[in-house]
């Protein structure tokens, strides 16, 4: 079994609607299960879209400083 898995969902957004990106940009019911599950969340943006990245352990995995900077989870 892996160690982790790097899940990714990508949205369009527009600024110009209200949504100003971010952490509270990125809501809905399921983030808190996520957030619960989660050893790293964040997200990048292009002009147009949103993505947001998971990084999830798998059972009794403990990840390092070191394996989440190569995942690419920003400090």
């Amino acid at each position: 079994m892996e160690r982790t898995r790097h899940a990714r969902v990508r949205s369009r957004f527009e600024r110009d609607h209200g949504d100003k990106g971010g952490q509270l940009a990125e809501h809905g019911r399921g983030m808190s299960i996520v957030d619960h599950l989660a050893v790293a969340r964040w997200v990048t943006y292009v002009e147009h879209a949103k993505t947001v990245h998971v990084v999830i352990a798998a059972p009794d995995v403990t990840l390092t400083a070191a394996e989440l900077a190569q995942i690419g989870v920003p400090e």
